[in-house]
This record gives structure tokens, C-alpha cells and sequence, in this order.
């Protein structure tokens, strides 16, 4: 019998610590890749509406399938001013069963603008100011496209004249005025404080203004001269609407233009140069007065002949 206590010691030193098996995420699900069915897109490629002359525009306009599939047929496209969308300017129908990827038609063309005989704009398709002009492809939502915010584009037109600057010859009382879309004036006012210091009109017989083939230049002359050119303000207006610019002193000519020493000194009158590719040079404004003597001594004149002949004649 064993009559000390013992220990027993582990040869191994202390324990070691147990690290868990780590638990396996599981797999993630992969969804499917989706089928992208191709559809048609049928778009507004081109609208481009351009002032070319005085009484004409030039209207630009295409329309292209960019999508994936052929269009069945049976859409339309057209161009037309909003403010009249009951009329078109033009209108493109394409005679096809399908409307092919990549396939597009186009038109273009000059539209008048205004009737000589009316003196006024077209009604109907145009009106005087600002023309929002819009071309739209498939209006009616025939084809069902995989982007349908392509299908109508619009831009905007202004018809009415803008004046830029404007200076009056005071040798003359000749006006000569700068700026945009000056065709077809009636009427031209000069103004000071509200009130109307000097008026000239275009009829049916006398047209006193002058204006560049492009429309950037105009002049005229004045039918009385002006006692004070400072504080003017110029008014125009004309078939395609009105301008308005006032103006002080400081951009009116208050001195005459020196004229070279010459033996004779004609009186000054107005002249317009054309650009290059302006219509033939004007001739000075006649007015009324003037046009009604000249007749009167026509009248006279052809009445004297008479007398003539019937003397002969007796």
C-alpha cells in the first residue's frame, strides 16, 4: 500500500482549444437571363424649318425606323404648325407591309408664306410672330416601339421683323435700318415720348421702302423733316407682324455725311447698294403729290394734242 498521494501529469502539456467547422453558405439561385424580344422604333430624324426669302420657308423632314425589328405598316408621319393642327405641310405614308431596320424617308420643299393678293400671311398654316412647327412620326400609337418619346420633334420660327439699329441721315431725312426679317413693310413710325413725329406708308401705288434680297437692311425716307432727333423711337410694321426699338441720340447721325468738293452739288438722294446677290437697286421713293402733279401735266399735255388734231382736221 502506497502511503504518499500521487499526481498524474499529462505528457502532452495543457489541452488544445477546438476551433468549429465553419457552416456553408448555400449556393445563391441564378436567375435565368431574360429575353429581349426586338421591337421596332420609329423616330423623327430631321425637322429643320428655314426662312429662304421673303415669302417663302424651307421645311426639312425624315423619319427612320432605329430599332431592332421591322414596323408593320400602316403608320403615317406629317409636319404641321400647332397652331393649325387640322392642316398639314407634308405627309409621308409608306406603302409597305413591314418597315424595315434602318429604313427612313425624307421630304423637303419650299411653302409660301405669304398671298400677294390678300397682302397678308397664309391662313391656315402660318400666322404673323412666332410658328411652332412640329413633325411627328406613328400620331396614332399604330406600332407598339421599345421607345416611344422619339416620335415627334418641334421647332419654332419667328416671321416678325427685329430691328437691331437704326440711324437717320438729317441732309436727307433718310432712315436706314438694320436687322432681321425686314420685308413687306407697311408702315414705319418714328415716335418720341409716346407721340408720333413722323409716319410713312406703303400703298397701292408708292412703295417707299427699300429692303435688302436677305432682309437685313431696309430703307426709306421720311415725309417731313424732324425738328429734334433725340429720344426717337422707330415702329415698324409689317405682313409677318411688328418691331419696336427706341433709341436716344447717341445711335442717330446728327451731323450730315461729308460730301467731296465738287463743282456741282447735287441734291442728295437716297440709295440702296445691294449685296451681290441683291435684287437690282431701287429707285428713289416718289410721293404722291409728286406722282399727282406729273399726271396732271400729262392729262394737259395729251389735251393740248387733241386740240392740235382737231385743227388739222377741220
Amino acid at each position: 500500500m502506497l502511503s504518499e498521494p500521487f499526481h498524474i501529469v499529462s505528457s502532452y502539456g495543457t489541452a488544445p482549444t477546438v476551433t468549429p467547422t465553419p457552416s456553408v453558405a448555400p449556393a445563391p439561385t441564378v436567375s435565368p437571363t431574360p429575353t429581349v424580344t426586338p421591337m421596332p422604333d420609329l423616330a423623327v430624324t430631321k425637322l429643320n424649318v428655314t426662312r429662304t426669302s421673303s415669302d417663302y420657308v424651307n421645311i426639312e423632314f425624315c423619319v427612320k425606323n432605329i430599332g431592332d425589328a421591322s414596323a408593320p405598316g400602316g403608320f403615317s408621319a406629317r409636319v404641321y404648325n400647332t397652331a393649325y393642327p387640322s392642316s398639314f405641310f407634308t405627309k409621308v405614308t409608306p406603302n409597305v407591309d413591314h418597315y424595315k431596320v434602318g429604313q427612313s424617308n425624307c421630304s423637303s420643299g419650299g411653302r409660301l408664306i405669304y398671298n400677294s393678293s390678300t397682302g397678308k400671311v397664309i391662313s391656315g398654316y402660318f400666322k404673323p410672330g412666332i410658328n411652332y412647327i412640329e413633325g411627328v412620326v406613328d400620331e396614332n400609337n399604330v406600332v407598339a416601339e421599345s421607345n416611344e418619346s422619339n416620335n415627334v420633334k418641334r421647332v419654332a420660327i419667328d416671321l416678325a421683323p427685329k430691328i437691331s439699329s437704326f440711324s437717320v441721315d438729317p441732309t436727307n431725312y433718310t432712315v436706314t435700318v438694320y436687322g432681321k426679317n425686314l420685308w413687306r413693310i407697311k408702315e414705319a413710325r418714328l415716335t418720341k415720348n409716346g407721340v408720333v413725329v413722323n409716319s410713312v406708308k406703303a400703298d397701292a401705288v408708292v412703295n417707299p421702302f427699300h429692303c435688302s434680297s436677305d432682309g437685313s437692311e431696309l430703307m426709306f425716307r421720311l415725309s417731313s423733316k424732324i425738328s429734334s432727333m433725340a429720344g426717337l423711337s422707330l415702329s415698324l410694321t409689317s405682313a409677318y407682324g411688328t418691331a419696336n426699338y427706341g433709341i436716344g441720340l447717341s445711335s442717330i447721325s446728327s451731323t450730315p455725311t461729308p460730301t467731296p468738293t465738287s463743282t456741282v452739288s447735287p441734291t442728295p438722294t437716297p440709295t440702296y447698294t445691294p449685296t451681290p446677290t441683291a435684287s437690282p437697286t431701287p429707285s428713289s421713293p416718289v410721293s404722291l403729290d409728286t406722282l399727282k402733279n406729273e399726271l396732271a401735266s400729262i392729262s394737259a399735255a395729251l389735251g393740248k394734242l387733241l386740240e392740235n388734231l382737231q385743227t388739222i382736221g377741220r
